[in-house]
């Protein structure tokens, strides 16, 4: 009696992991909230523009993304440095070193920009993105246009005209990504 009832209990115990870990694989996809919230993970940014040991960071990411050939995997780097550094001007705003993360802000933008024009030039040479980059890309996009509009509303009064040029651009980036 007692057998059969451990044995009852573990296989319910087993059920129940298996329909849990489905439930967990079922939703794994990112969503869109009705309030306009992306679910998309911004990468961890450990060093930032206010280090003294950035400029050597952005001296390796320069010569990694000079010395990639490969337009896809170029694109790839660009797509986490651009998400890098949306999430360092988050961190900026909040340390209140506005200029700096204006600047940030802006070369986000340069380098989301950008990737749309290398993924066209790798078609041209026959090579598309992988399965659900583009669909990466305007997540990443839509996360920076939340980042920008929540930094607008953290700015000091008389600096929103200083932020135009990164909400320009991302727009921008989504012209050229609803065209890909």
């Amino acid at each position: 009696m007692i057998k059969r009832v451990v044995f009852l209990v573990v296989v319910l115990f087993g059920c129940a992991a298996l329909f849990v870990s489905f439930a967990a694989n079922t939703h794994s996809q990112p969503i869109t909230l009705s309030d306009r919230k992306v679910i998309y993970e911004l990468p961890f940014a450990c060093i930032l523009p206010d280090s003294p040991l950035y400029v050597i960071k952005q001296i390796r990411d320069t010569i990694i993304e000079f010395m990639t050939r490969d337009y896809m995997k170029k694109s790839e780097l660009l797509l986490v440095a651009s998400d890098k550094k949306i999430n360092m001007a988050l961190q900026l705003s909040k340390k209140g070193k506005v200029k700096l993360m204006l600047e940030t802000l802006k070369a986000a933008e340069k380098q989301a920009n950008s990737i749309p024009d290398i993924i066209a030039e790798s078609r041209k040479q026959g090579v598309s993105p992988y399965e659900g980059f583009t669909f990466k890309l305007k997540l990443s996009n839509v996360k920076h246009r939340e980042v920008i509009e929540q930094l607008i509303e953290e700015l000091p009064q008389g600096q929103e005209q200083n932020i135009n040029t990164a909400l320009e651009l991302n727009a921008e980036t989504k012209r050229k990504l609803d065209v890909l």
